[in-house]
Formats: structure tokens, sequence, C-alpha cells
């Protein structure tokens, strides 16, 4: 029970982080727009990354070493938790694709962005089979934020991959773990300089973070009957809870631009979650309440269809207000008026949340059910 409530807060924690990439993604001028923290959230997919490495690696690293679980075993229940969200989503898009089409030719109601422009069948094609994420494309096709779950899609297989070459050198792998980390932070930091990347070097930026979260899995196993740290007292947990989160936090929040900075806040991602793994401070304890729990079942099917309904809003807003697309240093966004723009972003977070429930039950926990089925079929 004990182990169950450490990793509840990993999942509290990754639903968190999904709230904060919904908000993120509202492109019109609320109150909420313009904060530091909002702006940087994009760094919160780096903790998805992180948990991802640490929980794959606590449920299969040692079974792919000894043997136990087959590279294919694996990578079918990888695909059937990534893949069936993904393709409803991709033909919900295609969906309202169609839409603006059909209202730009007979209602000349026309969107931001041009109609089957990006979004095209080469577009279609590569979304289907999980690689629109590997600098194929010049701009983002359909549902954006899937470009995370296209990399990591591949992670996972290069993951099962590399361990099932290493079986019969197991000691030797830690030393793969840090050649994977090493070479692209080095990439990430000198080639690139920042963190903001997705549809051109987005495997690398996954296979950072989805490595670094193998190293936090290693830091727990060692340390998880650790006489030292059984003994911290709660009140230490709590302090050092918020000396992490206030670094983390306050990084973010005065760092104006994309750039270097980046990494001091996947840094203090990696501290966090490695942290909650052991806290029993108020932080850890306050994730561990029934909302955020929930917010964390559901942040999946929150991550994969906020997006849908910010395009919806943000459209609705510049039909309605005749406004245009403002470029700015972070992407862009709708002037409109302040009070219908805060009723806006509070609608569609609650409608994000709503709709990621209802996916959820209806297709995340149905796939699970039959991916449970044909594995063990299998």
């Amino acid at each position: 029970m004990e182990r169950k409530n450490r990793f509840e807060a990993l999942d509290s924690l990754r639903g968190i982080s999904s709230l904060m990439v919904v908000i993120l993604h509202s492109y019109w001028s609320h109150s909420l727009y313009s904060f530091n923290l909002i702006r940087n959230s994009y760094l919160f997919v780096d903790l998805f990354f992180i948990l991802s490495g640490f929980v794959i690696a606590l449920n299969y690293f040692e079974k792919i070493l000894d043997g136990n679980v087959s590279i294919w075993f694996f990578m079918k229940k990888r695909f059937f938790r990534l893949w069936p969200l993904h393709l409803t989503m991709l033909f919900v898009f295609v969906f309202y694709e169609i839409i603006k089409f059909l209202a730009g030719s007979f209602f000349a109601v026309h969107g931001t962005f041009g109609v089957f422009t990006h979004n095209n069948l080469r577009a279609f094609v590569t979304n289907i089979m999980m690689l629109q994420s590997f600098n194929i494309h010049d701009e983002a096709t359909f549902n954006g934020p899937s470009w995370s779950i296209s990399v990591e899609f591949y992670t996972y297989l290069f993951f099962a991959f590399s361990l099932f070459c290493f079986r019969r050198y197991t000691k030797w792998y830690k030393w793969f773990v840090g050649l994977v980390i090493v070479s692209s932070a080095l990439f990430l930091v000198f080639v690139v300089g920042h963190l903001s990347v997705s549809i051109d070097f987005g495997f690398l930026r996954c296979l950072l973070g989805f490595y670094c979260g193998i190293v936090s899995y290693k830091i727990y196993t060692r340390l998880n009957q650790n006489r030292f740290v059984q003994n911290f007292s709660g009140s230490l947990w709590s302090i050092t809870e918020f000396i992490v989160i206030g670094l983390l936090l306050g990084i973010m929040i005065v760092k104006p631009r994309i750039d270097l900075l980046d990494f001091a806040v996947f840094g203090g991602g990696f501290a966090l979650i490695t942290l909650m793994v052991f806290s029993k401070g108020i932080v850890a304890k306050l994730f561990k309440s029934k909302y955020f729990v929930f917010l964390g079942k559901i942040s999946f099917s929150l991550y994969m269809v906020h997006f849908l309904f910010s395009s919806i809003i943000k459209n609705a807003l510049k039909l309605v207000y005749n406004s245009d697309f403002i470029l700015d240093s972070w992407g862009g966004y709708i002037q409109v008026p302040l009070i219908p723009a805060n009723i806006a972003l509070l609608g569609y977070i609650v409608v994000s949340i709503l709709a990621a429930i209802v996916l959820h039950e209806q297709v995340e926990n149905r796939f699970r059910m039959a991916k449970s089925n044909f594995t063990r079929k299998s």
C-alpha cells in the first residue's frame, strides 16, 4: 500500500503537468497568457518523459533483462496503450479539418491557418505510423501534442531493444544509459540550445528524459530500504519539497524566453520526481489527494484531447471579434477583450477535462481491457 501511495504522487504530478500544458495551449489574450510560468509550461512535457522512464523501468527493466518479457510482448502493450487514443483523436481532427473546409467553401469562414495544407494525406500517413515527429514535416500536423506520443513509442522500442542486447552484459548497461543521456544532452545544449523541440529533435528530447527516468528508478532501488532515508522526518521532507519546488517554479517564473535555462528546469523536474518517490512531506500528501490522483488518471486523455478545443475556441474568438493572429516570441495569440477571453479559458479547461473523462472511460479503459485479453492470448 505504501508503494502504491508513492506512485499515486507521481500520477498526480503527471495530471498537474497535463493541466499546465492545457493552459499553455490557449492561444488568446486571457489574464494568464503572458505569465512566464505558463509560457514555460512546454517544459512539463519533459516531466512526462522522465516519469515514463521511471514507470517503465520500474515495471519492465528487470523482466526484460531476465528474459521474462519479450520485446514483442512489451511493444504490444505499449502500442495498445498509446495508439488507440492517438488514432481516435487523429480521425476527430480529420473530421474537424473537413468542417473547416466546408465552412470556408460555403460560408467564407476561415480559421487561423489554411485547411489541408499541413494536415494533408502525407501527414495523415505519418500520423497513422506515429512517425510525424521525425523531422518529416515543417510544421506540427493534426493533433499537435501527439508529437510526444510519436517519439515516446519509438523510445520504448529503443529501450526494449537495447536491454535485450545487454542481457548477457548487464553490468555494462549503466554505461549505455550514461552514454544516451550525455550524448542527447550535449546535442540539445550545444547544437539546439534549448528544450523546445518537437517534430525535429523531439526523439532526442524524449531519450534524455526517459533515460533520466531510468536513473531515477535506479536511485529508488538503491535507496528504497535505506535506513537514513526511512528515518527522515515529515518536516525535513516538507522543507526539501519546498526548496525543490521553489527553485523549479522560481526559474520558470523569471525565465523570459526559450533558452539554456530549460536544462535547469529539467534538472529540477528530475529532482522533484525522484523526491516524490520517497517524500512524506506536505506536498507529497497533497498530491495523494483523490482530486489530484483522479487528474493523474485522466492525464493522457486530457493531454490528447485539449488541443482540439483550443483550436475550436481560438477560431471561434477570431470569428466573433474579427481578430488577427498576433505573432510573438512564444508563438502567438488572438487579441480579444479580457472578460470573454477569461471566460473562454475557464470553459476550455472544463470542457477539456470533461472530454478527457469520457475518452478515459470509452477509449483508454476499453482498449486497456482489450489489450490485456490480446496479450494473454498471445
